[in-house]
């Protein structure tokens, strides 16, 4: 059994591996993290140019900044433990005295919380210091989003569980991981063409479902569940992300399990 795991092990193996992780990607982390401040200096600057005057970016903008830099979290994880393909670093990396299943454990550790904890930290941190230093910012997105969020919701007749959204952020940071497992060379391009494959399939097989559809009994059903309880279709549904999120993490599993140099 302490072949597989041993607790001991795992915590030294851990704190390498975070050591390891600060190195390499946490300050990536970090400068992701902190894209809200870059985007404000611009705008500010922008506006002290062209306009005369201070003025902070309004919060549609700053939605959508936040937004981008999700993206580019996510894209990142391409890089996080892409050094294991490396000839030379990825066999050091197996040498190391932990067994797969406690470097596999690690891995989804930093991955699905260290990474993006760090990164929510810095960006939230930095929006508020921001909101309160600044009088024209106006709100702090994490205020804005712990006010409106709930108050959303309840406006719909449908509750949406907070963990489905967990599960889909996570099966995007495991897909683009998987593939900084899987490939050499051209890790984030790989991946990226493999999901527009995907869209352009999945696109294909609706259009030609759609197109032999009776839309006027589309409409019908529309409307005998247009009053029904949506809370077991997006149970299902987080059902569904909770398997696709086991299943990138198997096939992760199962790389560093097989990887040679």
């Amino acid at each position: 059994m302490k072949q597989i795991f041993d607790i001991k092990r795992f915590g030294k193996y851990f704190m390498y591996d975070l050591r390891q992780m600060w190195t390499n990607n946490g300050k990536a982390a970090v400068v992701i993290g902190l894209s809200g401040v870059a985007f404000y200096s611009v705008a500010i600057l922008w506006y002290l140019l062209f306009k005369g005057e201070w003025n902070a970016p309004g919060i549609t903008a700053r939605a959508a900044v936040f937004s981008l830099s999700l993206v580019a979290l996510v894209f990142w994880q391409s890089r996080t433990y892409g050094y294991v393909t490396d000839k030379k670093a990825g066999s050091d990396w197996l040498m190391i005295p932990a067994s797969v299943a406690e470097k596999f454990i690690s891995m989804m550790v930093i991955t699905l919380i260290v990474i993006p904890l760090i990164f929510f930290t810095v960006y939230m941190a930095a929006d508020w210091v921001l909101s309160v230093a600044d009088p024209t910012f106006g709100t702090a997105l994490f205020s804005l989003l712990s006010s409106k969020v709930p108050a959303v919701f309840e406006s719909i007749p449908v509750h949406i569980p907070g963990v489905a959204v967990v599960l889909s952020f996570w099966s995007n940071m495991l897909y683009f991981l998987l593939f900084g497992l899987l490939l050499k060379r051209c890790k984030l391009i790989g991946a990226l063409a493999v999901l527009l494959g995907i869209d352009v399939l999945f696109t294909s097989i609706l259009s030609n479902i759609v197109s032999s559809i009776d839309t006027e009994k589309v409409y019908s059903f529309v409307e005998k569940i247009s009053g029904a309880d949506f809370n077991a279709v997006w149970w299902c549904l987080t059902a569904v992300s909770f398997l696709i999120v086991a299943a990138l993490a198997v096939c992760s599993y199962f790389r560093i399990k097989t990887i040679k140099h």
